[in-house]
């Protein structure tokens, strides 16, 4: 057996996979559990509940492979979104039964799981010069905007470049956006595109349009702060309401950030949008607002026209990802 884990803010999914199975694009897991992740404290006991539930205590597992949303330097990997971390030597010895561990982090799993996907697993938001069959040599780039916002690249060749590029700073393109981004920093001092793009990015959106209506800048809300998930399902229902002013605002910096990915990447593979949040407001992204400001790139923007972009349905594709890499681990 083959061991796999993806573990980010929201959520952990745990699945076994059969070592034998040659499939080049992924078989199915033998067993798949999903988790909590704010309800882990210790990842080793979680794995060993796992297996228990798997029936697979006693099964031999020749690798494990566990993609993990944070860092990884040394061994040890934070998880900012969950104020939790973990150390591969210190889950070695606690799960020394398996011979071969490592980590991962989440977007560099699901650069290797792109190559996994079938053409079923994405959807076509823009097409771009080369079809989808003929872009695997070439460079993707992936934006994920969900707990958090992961960004990665997967580079012509293989190798995928790892990046932390979501704290990069924030860049406003409008007067509107410049009073986003004085709003943001009196709150929050360095002001970084996972602000915007993300679940607490979406809320963040709603708190600042607030404050725009009452007309104070200093504005703070009385009431708690609708999840992400209720502001998506109030824009559903309601185009006019403040839940849909700020689905579009979220709408329009996902694309002007999947254009800079595009050009600082020249991802002529295209560009992927993961995580949790793009499958659920495909509507939105679908329309004008997001490819606007995806092309408004000044004198580079018919360099865009020749980029595809994607969105990612797969969730797995990260434990695709670490399938492929599991795989790849030295046997006993």
């Amino acid at each position: 057996m083959l061991l796999t884990a993806d573990m980010g803010g929201t959520k952990t999914i745990l699945a076994l996979w059969r070592a034998d199975d040659a499939s080049p694009q992924g078989g199915e897991p033998f067993f798949r559990q999903r988790y909590d992740s704010g309800s882990i404290s210790s990842f080793a006991d979680s794995v060993l509940q796992f297996l228990r539930e798997a029936k697979a205590a006693e099964a031999r597992i020749r690798a494990a492979c566990f993609c993990l949303a944070g860092t990884i330097v040394n061994g040890l990997c934070t998880l900012p979104n969950l104020n939790l971390t973990l150390d591969l030597n210190a889950i070695e010895q606690e799960l020394s039964f398996i011979p071969h561990i490592s980590f991962v982090n989440d977007l560099e799993a699901l650069a290797h799981g792109l190559a996994c996907l079938k053409p079923k697993d994405l959807l076509l938001l823009k097409p771009g010069q080369i079809s989808y069959e003929d872009t695997r040599g070439l460079t993707k780039a992936i934006l994920a905007p969900g707990t958090g916002l992961g960004q990665a690249a997967a580079l012509a060749g293989g190798h995928i470049c790892r990046s932390e590029g979501s704290h990069a700073d924030f860049a406003p393109r409008s007067e509107t956006q410049w009073r986003l981004w004085l709003f943001l920093q009196r709150k929050f001092g360095h002001v970084s595109w996972e602000r915007v793009l993300s679940g607490a990015g979406l809320q963040n959106l709603y708190e600042f349009l607030q404050a725009e209506k009452a007309g104070a800048p200093n504005f703070t809300l009385t009431e708690p702060l609708p999840t992400p998930a209720e502001i998506t399902a109030r824009a559903a229902e309601d185009p006019h309401s403040l839940s849909a002013e700020a689905l579009d605002l979220f709408t329009v910096l996902l694309g002007a950030e999947a254009g800079n990915m595009a050009l600082r990447h020249l991802a002529f593979g295209g560009v992927y949008l993961a995580g949790g949040i793009p499958p659920r407001i495909i509507a939105q992204i679908k329309e004008d607002l997001f490819m606007a400001a995806f092309a408004d790139k000044g004198r580079l923007s018919s360099c865009l026209d020749a980029i595809p972009v994607y969105v990612v349905l797969e969730e797995d594709t990260p434990s695709y990802g670490a399938w492929s890499l599991a795989r790849q681990m030295p046997g006993d």
